[in-house]
């Protein structure tokens, strides 16, 4: 069973995959490298579950003939757009899912609001079509009481034998702290780097017994 999540980046996708990891998925994402089709559907293949970029924007190319289930998951929308500026600003014209979204950096506030009404007006229409089944959720009401019954999972549990906290991926904004951003990110990257598959384990355990 594919689990999809349509959700825009910046929307809590974070949480959900790890989410979805603590129970025991093997997911994949944001994977920006993915260029052709062939690409797609081989890495689509390879997981169960997918988050961000570009799933969120082709999930429409692989999941109508496929047996899946979708997690719609939205944010305030204010919240939302003040998180993909400060997170996406950098430099260039264009964020990277302009392919997909249209929008560049310079537009108002208006035009990405529309764009965020129309994005999910879209996904619920398709999927209502398609008759496939999913969960309307919003990051405020995500806990693992709704994300496991949807799935139809048991709640987890710490080594202690409590229910796990929901976790809290990306909870503060470390960018704006400049040097302690940079050191967390470039710490990431090199454990993930010398534990490769068992990077995600090791953060799942950890987040799942906090």
């Amino acid at each position: 069973m594919k689990i999809v999540i349509i959700a825009l980046p910046k929307s809590g996708t974070s949480t959900l995959a790890t989410m979805l990891r603590v129970l025991g998925y093997s997911v994949t994402g944001p994977n920006p490298n993915i260029k052709d089709e062939d690409n797609l559907k081989k890495t689509y293949n390879a997981y169960q579950a997918f988050q961000d970029y570009p799933w969120c924007f082709e999930y429409a190319n692989l999941i109508v003939n496929n047996k899946a289930k979708v997690i719609v998951l939205k944010r305030n929308k204010t919240n939302w757009l003040k998180s993909f500026r400060e997170s996406y600003a950098g430099k260039g014209k264009n964020y990277l899912s302009y392919k997909y979204m249209k929008v560049s950096k310079n537009e108002s506030d208006e035009k990405f609001y529309n764009y965020y009404a129309n994005y999910y007006k879209e996904a619920l229409t398709f999927l209502e079509d398609n008759n496939i089944e999913y969960l309307d959720i919003s990051l405020e009401h995500l806990n693992w009481k709704n994300l496991c019954g949807f799935l139809g999972k048991s709640v987890p549990k710490n080594i202690f034998g409590f229910a796990s906290k929901v976790p809290k991926v990306n909870s503060k904004n470390f960018k704006n702290n400049g040097l302690s951003f940079k050191l967390k990110k470039q710490l990431k990257k090199q454990l993930h780097h010398i534990l490769g598959p068992y990077y995600f384990k090791l953060t799942s355990f950890i987040y799942k017994n906090q």
